[in-house]
């Protein structure tokens, strides 16, 4: 069963790190977590065109969970699991980073990074008028760039 799907972010302990419970989101770039700002009730970063980009997620809980990225509702990469009960080793880790969308075939992988692009929002659309640049000019177009965190419960057993 789905625990979160499209969770409602809030900053913890810093602008640079979302957190729900007990799951992470940070997008990073050039090594750094991007700060977190809240326009209208949303949870963004600004959006640097031409750079590339990775997403982190990180789990702070205790137990075993499965979780998957979407990335403007396009699977990224396969389901990664956790498991910090020690019944499955292989699946020890915390933290997970997405550098780009993955395609999987036979045992190979080949990754497309993931790189903000530069749009151009008509005037009129995302209710705004438009006026210089970066996180302060309008309008917004509140339809693209929106990663959702998929979270499932799991539970080990031995076979």
């Amino acid at each position: 069963s789905v625990v979160g799907e499209r969770p409602v972010l809030r900053p913890w302990p810093s602008a640079g790190m979302v957190r729900q419970g007990d799951w992470e989101l940070q997008v990073i770039l050039n090594g750094e977590a991007q700060p977190e700002h809240v326009i209208d009730g949303h949870h963004i970063v600004e959006a640097r065109p031409g750079a590339k980009f990775s997403i982190e997620v990180t789990f702070h809980g205790e137990g075993t969970c499965a979780f998957d990225v979407e990335l403007d509702g396009k699977k990224v990469d396969a389901m990664h699991a956790v498991d910090t009960t020690g019944q499955a080793p292989r699946m020890a880790g915390r933290k997970h980073i997405y550098a780009g969308f993955v395609k999987r075939n036979e045992g190979q992988a080949i990754t497309s990074e993931f790189q903000y692009s530069h749009t151009r929002v008509e005037e009129g659309e995302g209710g705004g008028e438009g006026a210089g640049s970066g996180i302060a000019s309008a309008p917004v177009d509140w339809s693209r760039g929106i990663i959702t965190l998929r979270v499932r419960q799991g539970y080990a057993f031995e076979v």
